[in-house]
């Protein structure tokens, strides 16, 4: 008994101690892991606003670098600068740092000091420079390129028809269509590797073309266009005008684009993914009176599912503008024609005649930003 009432004093004696020792000091261990977790927090905020700040900097370091001139566009005007005293990766660096800074005057005098010192650049960037020179109408400096290849690289001329097509849309900007096209046809026949680039150059040009609307030239252009379909069945030259001449405000051109349209098979074949941009683009500028001569020779051409997409276009057009009178008559003209609306149409036609408001949203169009955000600190 005594030892049993001694060992409970003792505990009991010995309780506040351990309070002390082991509850006290586990307080404060946890109060300091939870003063290090707010540090640690902290720290990594200060980190990453550290990091963010950092990334600006150096963003704005490097627009100021491109916005004032660099050592190395400096050189340019330097007399003592010697071009032969460079590699070929040290010569394409300079080419591209110009090329993505869009300095074409410096590109230029690369492309003189190329051809004094006899220095030919790597193909990927040759092809830059020509493209940049024949959408600037630079025919010499082309014609220098190409004697410049001669004497250092005349394997890329022959894989490239001597970058005859380059030549072509210069001699086109400056105004000889005429010669452009037989050097287009040229190359496009002999050489087939090139003919998806001479096809994106016509697109452009051909679009171009129209806009000044040159009657003379578009004739040349068309009978071009017709005979590289029924050549080499390749319809997207001509598709580009029957685009371009549809959405143009001159009355003729759109004629010319449904004369197309009525005259080639394989142009209406060709023509099933550029119609429904063609009609929505009209009915943006109200442009209804070609839109159902298109509906008429659609349905002439026995093309009735193209008609039909015009045709809900056009309904939804007078939805929009709620008039009931062209929604009437578009209706009945389905009925006639046996043309389904579909229910989604049916239901705005109905509530337009029951007079209610009917809320047409619109697509937006996507902004999207020039540089995409970095993510990576």
């Amino acid at each position: 008994m005594f030892f049993y009432f001694g060992f409970k004093q003792c505990i009991c004696g010995c309780s506040s101690r351990i309070i002390k020792v082991f509850i006290f000091p586990w307080a404060q261990l946890r109060n300091k892991t939870q003063l290090a977790r707010k540090l640690s927090n902290n720290d990594n905020l200060d980190h990453f606003t550290n990091q963010l700040m950092q990334n600006k900097i150096n963003q704005w370091q490097k627009r100021k670098a491109i916005s004032q001139p660099s050592l190395k566009q400096k050189i340019f005007t330097d007399s003592k600068f010697d071009l032969g005293d460079l590699h070929s990766d040290e010569l394409d660096r300079l080419f591209e740092k110009a090329i993505n800074i869009g300095d074409h005057r410096n590109i230029i005098k690369l492309s003189t000091e190329c051809i004094k010192y006899n220095k030919c650049p790597s193909l990927p960037i040759l092809i830059q420079v020509l493209s940049i020179c024949s959408e600037n109408g630079d025919k010499q400096t082309i014609t220098e390129i190409v004697g410049l290849c001669e004497k250092n690289q005349p394997e890329i001329l022959d894989d490239n028809s001597y970058f005859q097509h380059y030549l072509a849309e210069a001699i086109w900007i400056k105004g000889n269509i005429i010669k452009s096209l037989r050097l287009f046809e040229q190359v496009y026949k002999e050489n087939q590797f090139l003919r998806r680039r001479i096809r994106l150059m016509l697109q452009s040009l051909i679009a171009d073309s129209i806009l000044n609307h040159s009657e003379a030239a578009l004739l040349n252009i068309k009978i071009f266009c017709e005979k590289l379909a029924k050549e080499y069945n390749d319809y997207h030259p001509l598709s580009c005008i029957w685009q371009s001449c549809m959405l143009s405000e001159w009355y003729t051109d759109q004629c010319l684009a449904l004369d197309l349209l009525m005259e080639n098979c394989g142009l209406r074949k060709a023509l099933s993914n550029r119609i429904n941009f063609a009609v929505n683009s009209l009915l943006n500028t109200h442009s209804t009176d070609i839109v159902y001569r298109l509906i008429e020779i659609l349905l002439k051409c026995d093309m009735r599912s193209e008609a039909a997409g015009v045709l809900l276009a056009m309904f939804d057009y007078w939805i929009r503008n709620c008039n009931m009178t062209r929604c009437n008559e578009i209706v009945k003209w389905t009925i006639e024609q046996d043309i389904e609306l579909p229910a989604a149409q049916q239901d705005k036609f109905v509530r337009l005649l029951l007079g209610e408001k009917i809320e047409v949203t619109k697509n937006k169009k996507r902004t999207y930003d020039k540089t995409p955000p970095n993510y990576r600190f």
